[in-house]
């Protein structure tokens, strides 16, 4: 009797531990490809990633020793740039917001930072959002780019590497990303988070 018991609460456990869990039968050619890619702003890339941060006035959060989910937004044509950063620290959870807009003309530009509290509901919804698309285990890159438009950065840093990756940090680019994909739809959620919009 002791035995079905415990075999019935096996089963139930595995139920639900698996239930928000992505399918980690992540493509070997994908991580691949990502670590690749993602390998690149130590090397060949090294100039342009950090000509990039410092556009955005941001540090590399590869290296943080914290979870941090960071969204920036950068429109090729008038070179304005935008991010939306969310941190968890010990107590509590930080939302961050900058943004630089560029006129056309190359005349002076409007700057724009906000901090704020962010709720644990809020940080929860997220973190949802980031396990329901699957979002470690998403190509770094796809074949999609233009002349016109912006270019769509998400970066995650965890404390704790990813079960299916088995790594620490993430990110995804798109170029000007279709509205229906996943990809759309966790950005839009930081950007919701900006009250001042």
């Amino acid at each position: 009797m002791n035995f079905r018991i415990y075999i019935f609460f096996i089963v139930i456990l595995l139920n639900f531990s698996c239930q928000n869990n992505c399918n980690c039968k992540i493509d070997d050619e994908i991580l691949r490809k990502n670590d690749s890619i993602l390998n690149t702003i130590n090397s060949i890339n090294k100039k342009y990633w950090d000509k990039y941060l410092s556009d955005l006035e941001e540090n590399d959060i590869r290296f943080e020793k914290k979870n941090i989910y960071r969204f920036s937004n950068k429109d090729i044509m008038s070179g304005s740039t935008f991010v939306y950063k969310i941190e968890q620290n010990v107590r509590d959870y930080k939302l961050t917001v900058k943004k630089h807009y560029k006129y056309f003309d190359g005349n002076d530009s409007i700057n724009i930072k906000y901090e704020r509290q962010l709720t644990e509901k809020e940080w929860n919804k997220f973190e949802n959002q980031i396990k329901n698309t699957c979002f470690w285990t998403l190509p770094t890159r796809i074949k999609r780019s233009g002349l016109d438009g912006s270019n769509w950065l998400l970066e995650a840093i965890s404390i704790n590497k990813n079960y299916c990756t088995e790594r620490n940090y993430h990110a995804v680019i798109r170029w000007s990303p279709e509205n229906e994909s996943e990809f759309y739809k966790l950005c839009q959620i930081l950007i919701g988070f900006d009250k001042n919009e």
